[in-house]
């Protein structure tokens, strides 16, 4: 069941990486691509996830993604 949770919590953020992505932040200058935004978790009691989404500087496509949560 968590699997099925962590793929569609992944799709979601794929799907909205476009309207999510960071263009410039005060005082930080690279062109690494960054995202922020909220994964819609539960509908029907409005929670969502805060997500920030910094791409790998090495090589995207095969670099291990790092889950950090707080609670």
């Amino acid at each position: 069941m968590s699997l099925l949770k962590t793929i569609s919590i992944g799709a979601a953020i794929t799907l909205s990486l476009a309207d999510d992505r960071i263009t410039s932040l005060p005082g930080y200058s690279s062109n690494q691509p960054m995202y922020s935004g909220y994964v819609n978790v539960n509908v029907s009691h409005g929670r969502n996830l805060f997500y920030w989404f910094v791409e790998s500087s090495v090589n995207p496509d095969t670099s291990p993604l790092v889950l950090w949560t707080n609670g």
